[in-house]
């Protein structure tokens, strides 16, 4: 499996990690916690709506922007990361984006500003989320999850991690815990994708098919459903669903 495809939408992301490097942003996950916790939503075992994930990424409630030019521009980043975060995840085997980079002293990647470690938190905020979810797909499900969540969530805090160890077993290293899991890292999340896509597929041969409802769908002026106060399509309007 590859463990990257290249940037994630080049400029979009960039505009958004800039954005969010500005102070006044700080309720938001980070640029890296974003793409993590936007691989979990993709790779989960259902499709969850922008307006039930967008609190979580904006710390609350969508903030006040300077302009309108600026909601735009930034919404659209926002939802231009998840679109090739979803993408990577149900047509490129889950690969992880190439902005994803290891830090060689392995134990520098449990450090809170570490890429690695920031992504493995977003990614554990989205599992966590949808863990009813992966529940409801039984027992089998959760073991089979096991590796693939010690591969990628090891890297999100190092106490835990560390008090894990001790407690499992006084024999393992750290340093041992983490060459095994940097190693395994894009299997675990080619295997974690999988699992997520298979449920949702099941799920959704059982779900009884129903009409369309026109009225259903908000007009590309009307006010989005999310309740962030802009038009469909300039909020949840631009999410395109791969």
């Amino acid at each position: 499996m590859r463990e990257s495809t290249g940037p994630i939408m080049g400029a979009d992301r960039e505009t958004l990690a800039t954005w969010l490097s500005k102070p006044g942003q700080e309720a938001w996950m980070t640029i890296f916690e974003i793409e993590g916790f936007f691989f979990a939503l993709a790779a989960g075992p259902r499709l969850c709506p922008p307006a039930e994930w967008l609190p979580l990424v904006v710390g609350g409630d969508v903030p006040e922007f300077e302009s309108e030019t600026e909601t735009d521009r930034i919404m659209r980043a926002l939802f231009s990361v998840y679109n090739e975060v979803t993408a990577d995840v149900r047509q490129r085997d889950g690969a992880l984006p190439a902005s994803l980079e290891f830090r060689d002293d392995l134990e520098a990647n449990l450090e809170p500003d570490a890429p690695v470690s920031q992504w493995a938190r977003g990614f554990m905020k989205g599992h966590l989320w949808l863990e009813e979810d992966w529940r409801a797909g039984g027992d089998e499900v959760m073991d089979e999850l096991g590796l693939s969540l010690w591969g990628l969530g090891i890297w999100a805090n190092r106490s835990t991690l560390e008090s894990v160890l001790e407690e499992e077993d006084e024999s393992a290293s750290l340093e041992d815990a983490l060459a095994g899991a940097r190693s395994v890292f894009p299997d675990c999340a080619a295997m974690y994708a999988k699992a997520g896509l298979s449920l949702e597929g099941i799920a959704r041969e059982r779900k009884p098919r129903r009409p369309a409802v026109r009225a259903d769908r908000p007009g590309r002026n009307a006010p989005c459903p999310c309740g962030s106060g802009r038009k469909h399509k300039k909020c949840c309007g631009r999410i395109r669903l791969v």
